[in-house]
Order: C-alpha cells, then structure tokens, then sequence
C-alpha cells in the first residue's frame, strides 16, 4: 500500500514541472547575389608624367581629363532582391604595374549608379562605398571610372592591374 500512495504523488509532481510552448519558424528567402562585369576600365594614353596633370575618368558623364584614345568606364551590373540593402566595397587604390622600373602608378576609383538596366556607356549618379542603401529595383548598374595618381618618368608601356568591386547584402 505504501507504494501505491507514492505513485499518484510523484504523478502530480510531474505535472507542476513540466511545461511546453510551441515557436514558429520562418524565412525570407532572397535571390543569389550575382555581379557581372560588363566592361573593363581603359584609360587609353596618358602622359608618361602624370605627378601634376592625374588622368581622369567621370562615371557620371564619361567626361575625361589628361587622356587620349580609346576610354572606357568600367560597367557592372548587380543582380539582388529589390527591397533589400546592399553596400558596394572594392579594392581601390590599384596598383598597376607595368615594365621598368618606374610603375608608380595608382587606379583610385569613382563610382556612379543607377537602379536598374541601362545600356549606356556611363550614368547614374555618385556612389560611395561602404555606405548601404535599399533596392527598388533587382537590378543595380555600377559604372567606375576615376583618376591614376602617380609619379614623373614612368616607364613607357602598358601597365595593369585588377579592380574588384564586391557587393553584399546588409541585414540589420
């Protein structure tokens, strides 16, 4: 008989122990980010002394200063879901390197941008980096251009180097 007065207890003591609540679970799924290049960046000729007259690229208009023959403002097209935040980094200064012994010369970069398509060569308006902003379209244009700083007696030739522009989303 003892046993059978503890077990209803030890129940009731279970009872006041326990508890369960229930959570839902969600997500907003979103699209892949994609960046395409869509054309590179050329400044064409330049002078082999560029310390006081710096070569210039404008994204917004494609005007050039201190430049000669074929330029081309760099094109990149964004591919995200409207609505959401985003914020554009790169890698800018680039460092070109070229023959020779003097390749001091310096790709520091401007950026302009455009919600949505645009086939244009250049547009847009002034993008920072590092600064995030909405989507009210799921397709961003970003043109760069910029200056090339450097030094007096650069070495005659091509000189290149690699631009990266990196996008991601923001998520507060």
């Amino acid at each position: 008989m003892v046993c059978l007065a503890f077990a209803p207890a030890a129940n009731l003591f279970a009872q006041f122990h326990t508890d369960s609540e229930d959570a839902t679970v969600s997500t907003f799924v979103i699209n892949e980010m994609v960046v395409e290049k869509q054309a590179d960046i050329n400044f064409g000729f330049v002078s082999n002394d560029i310390s006081v007259n710096e070569p210039l690229i404008d994204p917004t208009d494609g005007s050039t200063s201190f430049i000669a023959g074929d330029v081309m403002v760099g094109k990149f097209q964004i591919n995200a879901t409207d609505g959401q935040s985003i914020e554009i980094t790169d890698n800018s200064p680039v460092t070109l390197t070229g023959p020779g012994s003097v390749t001091e010369i310096d790709f520091v970069a401007l950026l302009s941008g455009f919600m949505g398509t645009n086939a244009s060569d250049f547009g847009g308006t002034s993008v920072n980096t590092g600064e995030s902003f909405s989507l009210t379209d799921n397709i961003y244009t970003v043109w760069v251009g910029g200056t090339l700083e450097g030094g007096s007696s650069l070495t005659i030739g091509e000189h290149q180097g690699t631009y990266t522009l990196t996008v991601e989303y923001v998520f507060n």
